[in-house]
């Protein structure tokens, strides 16, 4: 978080505004994630050792999984702008990763019960929508030679 930071701040005399809001998002986002970790710690304790310890009721699993994911696409954020900081440039491939966490994080804590049809297969077309465009992506990038988000494709070692 630190190194972001400080790289953000030694590049403003060549990016002016952009880098200042680069900035200020990272350290919005990092104070969100510091506040939030220790409430899913708190948000599982008293789940746990409420009666009868050791169980967890199926909403409040849902509850978890919300605000655990929601720490999931609060760090993807925070990673997309360490790569346009670094690099000048918004790596899609970091963007529809961040969109598919954050529709899964809607299907998982979904209550289906609420929802009428068609706004469920709504919710799927989209991730399956999101997943296809990702693919695409990688496999376009294989293809042509372009490197993956940090530089390097995992599949190439």
């Amino acid at each position: 978080m630190f190194y972001m930071v400080r790289r953000a701040f030694s590049s403003l005399r060549h990016e002016g505004v952009r880098s200042i809001v680069a900035v200020f998002l990272i350290i919005v986002i990092s104070l969100l994630l510091i506040a939030s970790i220790p409430s899913v710690f708190v948000l599982l304790r008293d789940e746990l050792l409420k009666e009868p310890k050791w169980l967890i009721d199926g909403n409040k699993i849902r509850a978890i999984l919300d605000l655990v994911l929601w720490v999931l696409i609060a760090i993807e954020l925070m990673d997309s702008i360490r790569i346009y900081i670094e690099r000048r440039i918004l790596h899609l491939e970091t963007v529809l990763t961040l969109a598919m966490i954050a529709v899964a994080r809607k299907i998982i804590t979904l209550d289906i019960g609420k929802y009428d049809s068609l706004t469920v297969w709504a919710v799927g077309f989209i991730l399956v929508s999101i997943g296809v465009t990702y693919y695409l992506i990688r496999r376009s990038h294989k293809l042509y030679g372009v490197k993956g988000v940090h530089g390097l494709d995992e599949e190439s070692h």
